[in-house]
């Protein structure tokens, strides 16, 4: 460990918080928006932390996919974390997931065949999962994280305006507000 290069475990105890934090089911998360940015190290100390925090897959069926923008549009430092954000919405919204950037020889720090998500390195629609025999709503996990140890994970849903399907009481309920000129620029 050094201040550029994290250990796996406080990022692994983030994602398993805000998991937590949530009541989510780890097995509902169907995408990972990774921090990964092409650093043979640093990418392979997150996949340990995904692969700690996602590990069980049983009970669970679909397509588990990973990606990171930062290959596409370089790792902006001070706007990484929208970045990925903007991309989850976006994804989300056209229910369509995007291929990462990467070179043909994977990252051999990697042991890709073990990760409890799959690299994500074409244009696909983005299906839903099933947890237990019940289908449940697209679900993206970002992960970010930066020098000297900082780290968030933060859990995106696809909006469902079937009022039945809400699992919180409306006390639990945030309020996170977006603001823009106009509708289009928002």
């Amino acid at each position: 460990n050094s201040y550029m290069t994290p250990s796996p475990l406080p990022i692994a105890d983030v994602m398993e918080e805000a998991l937590k934090e949530s009541g989510l089911d780890p097995r509902s998360i169907s995408y990972l928006e990774a921090s990964a940015y092409g650093s043979d190290i640093v990418d392979a100390v997150e996949m340990t932390a995904v692969t700690k925090a996602f590990h069980n897959r049983q009970g669970a069926e679909g397509d588990y996919r990973l990606g990171s923008v930062k290959p596409n549009i370089g790792h902006c430092e001070s706007a990484s974390g929208m970045s990925q954000l903007m991309k989850v919405i976006l994804s989300l919204q056209h229910q369509t997931l995007v291929p990462t950037l990467i070179p043909d020889e994977l990252n051999p720090n990697i042991p890709f065949d073990q990760l409890p998500f799959q690299l994500q390195r074409e244009v696909s629609e983005w299906k839903q999962v099933t947890v237990d025999g019940q289908t449940v709503p697209r679900r993206a996990g970002i992960t970010s994280f930066g020098g000297g140890g900082v780290n968030a994970h933060l859990i995106v849903e696809e909006y469902n305006h079937n009022p039945s399907s809400r699992r919180v009481n409306e006390s639990e309920l945030e309020l996170f507000v977006l603001s823009a000129k106009n509708k289009e620029r928002l």
